[in-house]
């Protein structure tokens, strides 16, 4: 008899153990119309009016139906690809407007960029990058010299914080500045490279961002240095 009551005891163990595993192999997701994306356990639902999910940690948040874009059931394994792969474009397109001053002449400068992105994850992206800047000369000393000056570049984007649809992201760079200067003779072009900070904004698939930063361009025996702001947008 013990072994007759045992067996279907330890069957419906071993049942309810598999259909809790793979309950908790996956997750509900939200996913907002502001492009956020809260992941946790749905606990209430009024169809078209409320959803109540709990995240992490037990916290338990209210949304209205208004908010949502739709809700999916995911599986926590490769979270990593499905998120990376739904919020982002694997290679994003970008331009920018910049504008700043040299401090070693007194020159200001203003110019637009394009920008390719390769989004390896969520938080790192190579980028390349073409430009093209007017520096104009505001020394008396070099009165009526611009410099033109096209930039050629590869670097790298790091976002070290999320929140929402807010980031802060660090960028590094370097290339080369091809320069061409009306009003004196003998300027070539040479190596460009910089750093800069930044706050990245709006829905994963078109960012926009602006950032503020610092820029050496060498040519020929010397070289300017720039603190710049860049408005732009990925897409």
């Amino acid at each position: 008899m013990g072994g007759k009551v045992l067996a279907p005891f330890l069957i419906s163990v071993l049942v309810s153990a598999a259909v809790f595993a793979i309950e908790n192999e996956y997750e509900d997701v939200i996913y907002l119309n502001n492009g956020s994306v809260v992941r946790g356990v749905i606990v209430e639902e009024v169809p078209g009016e409320t959803y109540k999910i709990e995240i992490a940690g037990g916290s338990v948040i209210i949304f209205e139906a208004d908010d949502v874009a739709r809700i999916e059931r995911e599986s926590i394994g490769g979270l990593e690809t499905r998120r990376s792969a739904d919020e982002y474009r694997t290679i994003a397109f970008g331009a920018s407007f910049v504008f700043g001053k040299y401090g070693d002449y007194g020159e200001r400068f203003y110019g637009a960029e394009a920008l390719v992105c390769w989004r390896l994850s969520r938080f790192f992206a190579p980028t390349a990058g073409v430009g093209y800047n007017r520096a104009v000369y505001e020394s008396y000393f070099y009165e009526g010299v611009t410099y033109n000056i096209v930039p050629v570049y590869v670097g790298g984007r790091f976002t070290y914080l999320r929140a929402g649809s807010f980031g802060f992201f660090a960028d590094v760079y370097g290339g080369y500045g091809f320069v061409y200067a009306s009003g004196t003779q003998g300027e070539s072009g040479g190596f460009t490279y910089g750093a800069g900070q930044g706050l990245e904004f709006g829905p994963p698939r078109f960012r926009g961002y602006v950032s503020l930063g610092y820029r050496r361009q060498h040519h020929l025996d010397r070289a300017g240095g720039a603190l710049y702001v860049r408005v732009g947008a990925l897409m």
